[in-house]
């Protein structure tokens, strides 16, 4: 007898599809643009994404769920970073590593952010992760309230410069 498949990852990988489409003017085709995983774990959800954005890239702090990603993944459109999410540093490379590679979503879902503890943990994470953003860019955040109410999580967005449109969060301000 075979295990049921679970189908909340390709589900919540639907979700999120929808989600961008609806933020954008031109909701047809998404391939062209980039997104970063943040908090991926074993990147279910990245590899999903992978098949629809042109560029993905798997975001964890966890260097053993990123190995494990990398040894099970088609890394085609798939780039992996091992790193901090409130101080992540995704740059072009080369000696000076200043500019930030930018995408046109960022992901988080509810367990990454329900790591951060304190108000300047999610401070710093927010600010983070919105700093590899385009200036059109759509941070995805599914609020994890475990640790916060939910005017503090929103007090933590409006002070990030974010507006939430249509459950996505994005950016109001030129960067």
């Amino acid at each position: 007898m075979t295990e049921p498949m679970d189908l909340t990852p390709s589900i919540e990988a639907a979700a999120v599809l929808a989600l961008v489409a609806s933020t954008r003017d031109d909701a047809s085709d998404l391939s062209d643009l980039a997104l970063l995983h943040v908090g991926c774990g074993e990147g279910v959800h990245a590899r999903q994404l992978a098949h629809s954005f042109r560029r993905v890239t798997a975001l964890d702090s966890d260097f053993d769920k990123i190995m494990r990603l990398s040894q099970s993944a088609d890394l085609a459109n798939l780039k992996l970073a091992c790193d901090d999410m409130r101080i992540m540093d995704i740059s072009n490379g080369g000696p000076e590593r200043k500019d930030p590679v930018l995408y046109d979503v960022v992901l988080c879902l509810a367990g990454a952010i329900g790591y951060m503890l304190t108000l300047e943990d999610l401070t710093l994470a927010v600010l983070s992760m919105t700093a590899h953003l385009v200036s059109s860019g759509v941070l995805i955040l599914e609020p994890n309230l475990t640790h916060f109410g939910q005017e503090q999580f929103g007090e933590v967005l409006l002070d990030a410069g974010l507006d939430v449109i249509k459950g996505a969060i994005k950016c109001s301000a030129e960067s």
